[in-house]
């Protein structure tokens, strides 16, 4: 699998364990169901309150589940992340993150976005600029694929058997038209007869029935090995191939569904978008770097300075915590409660105050402690 939320809370998991951290992945299960994820511990919503107890929860959940985890751990600092591409479509994803201590934000266009949500909505501005956080440093290993291609699945995209037909059909082209062979990076590759979405027909079962399996193959290798293997990436408009970007691979993204449908428009004017008729690997497109600049961050050297907002901002809050904490120890005391009492509440403070413990969730997260 490779998937945006577990990339960039892996980087993000990394250098909380180079400060001594330890960590859990969490899986939130809204259908109540076991089976879903292996090695993690997987909770349903009602389990939230009674599991999360900790200092600093990270998640990339929104809406009403976010309240519910916010309204549940009162002492807890709650971070939040979107790991994706964000345009007009899901804008409201972001507001409904504006409730969390921290946002942490993609690039400069989606701080310029949140600024002018967090000014409508007369809210302070929480967000932070770390970058396309799932990205990771690029090995490259090209070798005898500078003629071939990677064309990297979504799930979803495109919807209909017949899209997917025409998108398998554009992709041979390409190959003709450059004497090369496509790879494909399948979203999934558990049941080759259905798509992610488990709706429509799979890639490879298309291939096979169009006699196209001379020329386009599959490959299911970890996505970061297959960006630094490959110098030609294809895409319609997954997050990955940011990634590519920032690796500096020719990178190509297909328009034939058209420039507003599937959310290419995110890379509108990044010089990138072309139709699969039209491409020449030998003729490499080129990247606007005003384009590169505005939606495009590298995170390559946020982490540090994201570990310490994070790190700070506890700081403040345990200061908070420990004030109102004894704001409520002398008021109760006027109204007689008992030592039993006031012991287990400075007990419960200390305890909070010492402890290094640490969730980071999204559908997929994980749970650090120390």
């Amino acid at each position: 699998m490779y998937d945006s939320h577990y990339k960039v809370l892996e980087n993000i998991e990394d250098v909380f364990l180079k400060k001594g951290w330890q960590t859990q992945y969490i899986y939130l299960n809204k259908d109540n169901k076991k089976d879903l994820v292996t090695n993690h511990k997987i909770l349903n919503v009602k389990e939230i309150q009674s599991f999360f107890q900790d200092n600093i929860i990270i998640t990339a959940i929104g809406g009403r589940y976010l309240n519910y985890i916010k309204s549940s751990n009162p002492y807890a600092t709650i971070v939040s992340l979107y790991p994706g591409i964000i345009v007009h479509q899901n804008i409201e994803d972001l507001i409904t993150k504006s409730t969390s201590d921290i946002l942490l934000l993609n690039s400069k266009k989606d701080m310029s976005i949140y600024n002018k949500i967090a000014s409508s909505l007369g809210i302070k501005n929480n967000a932070i600029v770390y970058g396309v956080g799932w990205y990771k440093i690029v090995e490259n290993t090209e070798k005898n694929n500078k003629k071939d291609f990677l064309f990297i699945e979504q799930s979803d995209i495109p919807y209909t058997d017949d899209e997917r037909k025409k998108l398998v059909e554009k992709l041979y082209l390409i190959t003709i038209n450059n004497d090369c062979h496509c790879y494909i990076k399948l979203r999934i590759t558990s049941n080759i007869n259905t798509s992610p979405n488990k709706q429509s027909t799979s890639l490879d079962k298309i291939v096979k029935e169009l006699n196209y399996d001379d020329k386009i193959k599959f490959v299911n290798k970890d996505l970061n090995l297959l960006i630094g293997t490959f110098q030609n990436i294809v895409g319609i408009s997954t997050s990955a191939l940011l990634e590519a970007i920032i690796a500096k691979k020719n990178v190509f993204v297909l328009n034939d569904f058209g420039d507003n449908k599937y959310f290419v428009d995110f890379f509108e004017d990044s010089g990138l978008v072309i139709g699969s008729s039209d491409v020449i690997f030998n003729k490499s497109l080129v990247l606007n770097k005003n384009w590169y600049n505005l939606n495009i961050t590298n995170p390559t050297n946020s982490l540090e300075m994201i570990y310490d907002s994070i790190e700070n901002y506890k700081k403040e809050n345990d200061s908070k915590i420990m004030k109102d904490s004894l704001k409520y120890f002398f008021i109760r005391i006027l109204f007689k409660l008992s030592l039993t009492e006031l012991l287990t509440i400075g007990i419960k403070n200390l305890y909070r105050k010492s402890q290094k413990s640490f969730n980071i969730m999204s559908l997929q997260g994980f749970r650090i402690q120390k």
